[in-house]
């Protein structure tokens, strides 16, 4: 996407055990940032790191969150946007598509809730 010109939110791509690498990531993105488990969904494996102190223990638990819930330890970071709200975008891109129209099957509207562990 990012090659494509689509901005995205700055963070890690993979999961990344290594906790050298991970803080060294969160510095060059910027606090705060999101630890967030790369399976699942519903806020579950996510935790907020406002400082360069708080990394370690947030790990530890969107990890352990994360595999209690859905069976996988995997986490990643990316750029923690707090007080948002978003867009939901859906879209039907056919593989058969011959001449380059792209239809939508939903539009896009504002959600009608805050994401789950903003304040």
């Amino acid at each position: 996407m990012m090659d494509g010109g689509v901005p995205v939110i700055p963070g890690l791509s993979r999961c990344e055990p290594d906790m050298t690498v991970l803080r060294e990531a969160a510095e060059k993105i910027g606090y705060p940032i999101l630890v967030k488990a790369t399976a699942g969904g519903g806020g579950k494996g996510i935790r907020i790191v406002r400082s360069p102190g708080e990394m370690e223990e947030a790990v530890a638990q969107a990890s352990s969150e994360a595999f209690n819930a859905f069976g996988n330890r995997e986490v990643y970071i990316e750029k923690g946007i707090l007080n948002s709200r978003f867009l939901r975008i859906s879209t039907d891109i056919p593989s058969t598509s011959m001449n380059g129209n792209v239809p939508s099957s939903g539009g896009i509207r504002k959600s009608s809730r805050k994401p789950l562990l903003w304040p």
